[in-house]
């Protein structure tokens, strides 16, 4: 079992390498073969510019369709996970806004300064919690901004 299974790994390995690596060799072809079964349905819009008859011409219609359509994907598959993101922090603002109502009762001392803050955050609370989802999902999209990391993005790598 144990050569078996360490053959095993080598051909799985082998066939990653020849699937990927090879692929890759060729760096703006490598886009029409790395994305999962349900996308890879969109490579087919990259096919014609594979059929350009000069050479040069090819290699730099490929370059920007394979860049372009890399980018594609990458935000296709991220507005999912942004709408996602934004669906979770509103499912967890009345919670939010229930707990800092109590730590306004169990903080605040003295009775006039404890409904007085009440009062603030019952008409200016929803707006606050607003207003921190607004800024937490620019940052997502800040982050996800950066493709290339974010030494590259604050220009720390020179």
């Amino acid at each position: 079992m144990l050569e078996s299974g360490s053959f095993k790994y080598k051909c799985s390995l082998y066939e990653y390498c020849e699937r990927y690596m090879i692929a890759f060799e060729e760096e703006h072809y490598g886009e029409m073969v790395v994305h999962a079964p349900p996308l890879n349905t969109l490579s087919l819009l990259m096919v014609p510019f594979c059929f350009i008859p000069n050479q040069k011409l090819r290699e730099n219609a490929m370059f920007y369709v394979s860049k372009g359509f890399s980018y594609m994907m990458f935000w296709m598959e991220n507005i999912i996970f942004v709408i996602f993101f934004v669906a979770f922090e509103i499912c967890l603002m009345p919670l939010v806004w229930f707990i800092c109502f109590c730590n306004i009762i169990y903080s605040t001392p003295g009775m006039f300064t404890t409904f007085y803050n009440l009062a603030k955050w019952i008409v200016l609370g929803t707006l606050y919690l607003t207003y921190i989802l607004l800024k937490d999902v620019l940052n997502l999209l800040k982050i996800l901004a950066m493709h290339r990391g974010c030494r590259e993005y604050n220009n720390l790598d020179k």
